[in-house]
Formats: structure tokens, C-alpha cells, sequence
């Protein structure tokens, strides 16, 4: 398909759709729920989420390489090593105003990458973590999976089948899961003081709630999000390196957030699609310019779209004005 001489048919290609967009977008969909439950429902400004994605990675490739773990039991371990950072961070930083504590939160962030950037005997800094010395690889449990489920479909009678499907599968089925359960908690008892404390927490601490406890749980909650969506980062790029985890994933996750919109947990999944079709479709269609340009443009046109959502609709594609509540 060509339009003003412009070839757009590789956007339509199942290998761009399957192992690009749809892939991407599972990931940054389990990510940015986390940043939802944060910032729209709790009024928390985490700038640091890529930080757990960071630690969930980390901490599940080396208990599988170091500890010889199950791929299952890693990842648990893995998520609650996030949870422990984020009840550290939370006993500190959320004591923070909202502006100081999105510093605090990007810092902290930083600061994890930089230890996986310098810590080599145990990271092996820039070179990331794959394999051991034996070349077991942290993901040879996923690939066993990945395999049978290929066959299963085999089975079926689908043939033709994409590597990249069996991520998609249980990327989104987690998200699907995800969703479900965190529009429940939305609705809950628990979730109503959450809301409470996003608009007015000394209101909900004056009422007997204990503001820095339900911040604290959210924050674990968010945390565990961010720390299973790096564990699917590792699994798309077979590796855990430092690089995979600079501030511009948390931004982008913001991306998707405020083209969904606040408060509306469903809205992530659609907008998550939509960002990483426009994203990554900029760098598979020829523009007739050097592909550093070409690269850089996609990132401009998400700072256009999100100027033109602020400007014409603010609240995003589903979300809603009085959801808007950003932390005092």
C-alpha cells in the first residue's frame, strides 16, 4: 500500500504486528497498569517504575544462573525483591512531597541501573546477563515453553507459526488477567481509599487512615506490575543489560498512560497498541531520510500527539476530567 509515494505495507506484515507491536505493547500494557494504579488512583508520581522492571529482570535471570531456580520460582523472587526495594523507597520517599517525590523516584530508578552498569563480577555490566559459563541460559525454561506451545499450535493445524506468538500469548493473557483485577480493586473498599488519598490525604488520614500504609501497598502493587514487565523485557531481547532500562521506559510509559487516560485501567491495552504501532511503525517505512533521523522522528511524534491530546483532550482517549487527580 502506497500513499504520496510512501510504501506503509510493511506496518500490515505479521512479523512487524506480532513480533514488534503486539509484543511491545503487552509489555508496556503490564507496565503502565502499574503506573495507573500510582498516579491516577493513588496520586503517587512514580517516575521510577523502570527501576522494578529493572530489578524484576535482574533478580529472575540470576536466580535461575546463579541459584539453578525454576523459571516460575525466579520470577516470584524475583517480584519480591522489587517489593523490597519499593518498601524501602516507600518508608523514605513517600513521606516526600509529590514533586520530591518524583525526583526521588527517578533517582532511585538511576541509581539501580548504574549499580547493574558498574557491578561486573555479578552483572557483567554492559555485556548483560544470558548465559552461565556452562552456557546455560536464564531463559532456556521460557524457550522449553515456547517450544511446546508452537507445537500445540502445530497441532491445530496452524503451521506457519511466529516465534514471537507464544510471548504475545502469555504477555497478554497476564495483562487480560491484570486488568480484571485491578478494575476490581478499583471498586473495592480498598481502592475507594486510595482514591480518597489521591485527592485529599490529609482528608483521608483525618477520617483513621493510615495514608503511608495504603501508599505503601499501592506502591508494591505498581512494583510487581513494573518487576513481571521487565521479566518480559529479558524474555523478548534474551538478555538483562543495563540499557534496557534508562528513564526514557518510564516516560514512555507515561506516553501511553495519557493517550489512554487516567483512571481507566481498559484504556491502557488500547493505547499501548496504538503508541507502539506509531512508534515502532516509523522506523519500517522509508521516509527518504538517514535512519538515525528516521529514528529520532518517532519519538517526536509522540511528543506531538501527546501536545495535541493536552491541547483537545486532556483526560485521553478514555479516560475522564475528574479522574485527573495528579498527588497534591
Amino acid at each position: 500500500m502506497t500513499i504520496f509515494g510512501i510504501d506503509f505495507s510493511p506496518l500490515f506484515s505479521p512479523g512487524f504486528l506480532i513480533g514488534i507491536v503486539l509484543v511491545t505493547a503487552g509489555i508496556y500494557t503490564i507496565f503502565t497498569l502499574g503506573l495507573q494504579l500510582n498516579v491516577s488512583q493513588t496520586g503517587i508520581m512514580n517516575f521510577g517504575q523502570v527501576g522494578f522492571a529493572a530489578l524484576g529482570a535482574y533478580g529472575t535471570a540470576l536466580f535461575i544462573l546463579r541459584a539453578g531456580l525454576p523459571t516460575i520460582l525466579a520470577l516470584v523472587l524475583g517480584i519480591i525483591v522489587a517489593n523490597v526495594f519499593s518498601l524501602l523507597m516507600s518508608l523514605t520517599a513517600l513521606r516526600l512531597r509529590a514533586d520530591f517525590l518524583a525526583i526521588a523516584m527517578l533517582v532511585s530508578a538511576e541509581a539501580i541501573r548504574l549499580v547493574a552498569l558498574n557491578w561486573l563480577d555479578v552483572t557483567h555490566g554492559d555485556n548483560g546477563v544470558a548465559c552461565d559459563e556452562s552456557n546455560v541460559c536464564f531463559d532456556d525454561g521460557w524457550n522449553a515453553l515456547a517450544g511446546r506451545m508452537i507445537d500445540f499450535a502445530h497441532s491445530l493445524g496452524w503451521t506457519n507459526v511466529d516465534p514471537m506468538v507464544p510471548l504475545v500469548v502469555v504477555e497478554w493473557a497476564s495483562a487480560l488477567v491484570l486488568t480484571v483485577l485491578l478494575v476490581y480493586l478499583k471498586k473495592s473498599p480498598w481502592g475507594r481509599v486510595l482514591r480518597a488519598i489521591a485527592e485529599d490525604e490529609n482528608a483521608a488520614r483525618a477520617v483513621g487512615h493510615n495514608t503511608l500504609a495504603y501508599k505503601m501497598q499501592s506502591m508494591a502493587i505498581g512494583g510487581s506490575l513494573g518487576a513481571l514487565a521487565g521479566f518480559f523485557i529479558a524474555l523478548n531481547l534474551a538478555s538483562v543489560s543495563p540499557t534496557q532500562f534508562n528513564p526514557l521506559v518510564t516516560f514512555l510509559g507515561f506516553v501511553v498512560l495519557l493517550i489512554g487516560g487516567l483512571g481507566n485501567y481498559w484504556a491502557i491495552p488500547l493505547a499501548s497498541v496504538i503508541t507502539w504501532f506509531v512508534i515502532a511503525g516509523t522506523e519500517q517505512i522509508d521516509l527518504g531520510m538517514a535512519p538515525d533521523k528516521q529514528a529520532a522522528i518517532r519519538y517526536i511524534i509522540a511528543g506531538v500527539v501527546i501536545m495535541a491530546l493536552m491541547a483537545f483532550r486532556p483526560q485521553g482517549l478514555m479516560g475522564k476530567r475528574e479522574e485527573m487527580v495528579l498527588g497534591d
